[in-house]
């Protein structure tokens, strides 16, 4: 598979995804924040590394719900490459 038709495609679901999963009253902001993939313009890039900020006044519970749902999401979409798989997954909480 392509990486970046795998990350196009996640970057499309989530887009606005927190305004359909919280709703408009919910303090949060999450957007894309790096996506690389490949090193040469000719080939086909086999993996690739996504990032996005997440900043919000939500409760810890409903932060670890809004999380799960965007990995389930993106879990969901990577299945649908039959040899794609999702290699890492990590909430880094506050300020890196």
């Amino acid at each position: 598979s392509n990486a970046i038709d795998i990350m196009t495609e996640i970057h499309m679901v989530l887009r606005g995804y927190e305004l359909r999963k919280l709703g408009p009253n919910e303090i949060i902001s999450f957007v894309p924040s790096i996506s690389k993939a490949g090193k040469a313009c000719n080939i086909r890039p086999d993996h690739g590394e996504m990032s996005y900020a997440v900043r919000n006044f939500l409760p810890e519970e409903r932060l670890d719900d809004f999380i799960a749902s965007i990995r389930n999401r993106i879990e969901l979409i990577i299945q649908s490459y039959p040899d794609a798989k999702l290699a890492h997954f990590v909430y880094y909480p506050g300020y890196p």
